[in-house]
């Protein structure tokens, strides 16, 4: 529990009243983004005098994406670290088969360098016939947010798979994508983190939530790294609004990193922006997304 906040405190009840109402407009949006989330499977690795495991378990999460007639799908580079394979497999989470998809993968990563790689981004380009059902989920480029850090101060969607609610049955699998709304930081707080406002977002994700005026522990989002970070687009905690129509979600990262409170620190989800992952495909497949680009710079 939290002792030092006052939860009968007329200032508190404004500022956490104004959120919840923020955050409630946020839910009305079309989850047309979040629609495009799917789990990402492996069967992992043992050691050679272990017995081999046969069955699919849920990694992280991607955002499937459609660029002209090619599908590739965004998340982070350490999601791949245990799969070793350059097929993915992923799930609709809808009880449907585990697929999975030959393709290539393009990281952010440099295998010459030793340190960390902050940016922590993979694409993965898949080279095959996709089934409808997966198609269907799909975002496009008109989904996507470039703009960077907002002053409007809107509400975001942290939003995946955790592996504790991801239910295999053979090869079968069912899982329910978990969505939290949350805000981003304020710019000038940037200067004391490692991440870049140019590069990355910071969100908060303290240890405690309140639900119904009580202090409960947040979920570990453990199999939500790869998931979308989601902009509500006519939502604003920067000043009173009461605009209840014209909500639209944009996908403006993909989670890599959550840190959980400590030594006083607020909690933080990070999450790296998508110019990192459009300079990937940029880099190999500038034909996909020139155009777009080009109309980004020219607004």
């Amino acid at each position: 529990m939290k002792p030092d906040i006052d939860l009968k405190s007329p200032i508190f009840e404004q500022v956490r009243d104004w959120f919840l109402k923020e955050s409630k407009k946020a839910l009305k949006a079309p989850q047309k983004v979040e629609k495009a989330i799917i789990p990402i499977y492996t069967i992992p690795k043992t050691k050679e005098h272990l017995k081999k495991k046969k069955k699919f378990e849920q990694i992280g999460s991607g955002i499937l994406i459609k660029i002209k007639d090619s599908y590739f799908v965004f998340t982070a580079e350490h999601v791949f670290e245990d799969t070793g394979e350059y097929a993915i497999a992923i799930g609709a989470g809808d009880g449907s088969p585990i697929q999975q998809f030959e393709g290539s993968r393009y990281s952010s990563k440099n295998p010459n360098k030793i340190k960390k790689d902050i940016y922590d981004a993979a694409v993965y380009h898949i080279e095959v016939e996709l089934p409808e059902n997966f198609k269907s989920k799909s975002i496009t480029l008109d989904q996507i947010d470039l703009d960077g850090y907002d002053s409007e101060k809107p509400v975001f969607l942290i939003s995946g798979f955790r592996v504790k609610d991801s239910n295999t049955e053979g090869n079968a699998v069912r899982s329910k994508r978990k969505s939290f709304t949350t805000i981003e930081f304020k710019e000038e707080e940037y200067s004391s983190f490692k991440f870049p406002i140019e590069s990355h977002i910071v969100l908060a994700y303290e240890d405690q939530m309140l639900v119904d005026n009580n202090w409960k522990m947040t979920p570990r989002p453990k199999g939500m790294s790869g998931g979308g970070i989601i902009k509500i687009i006519g939502t604003t905690t920067s000043k009173v609004s009461n605009k209840e129509i014209g909500f639209k979600q944009v996908l403006s990262a993909i989670t890599i990193e959550q840190h959980r409170e400590i030594h006083n620190q607020p909690g933080k989800l990070i999450g790296t922006r998508l110019n990192v992952h459009l300079g990937l495909i940029y880099q190999f497949f500038p034909e996909l997304v020139n155009d777009f680009l080009d109309s980004k710079e020219t607004k």
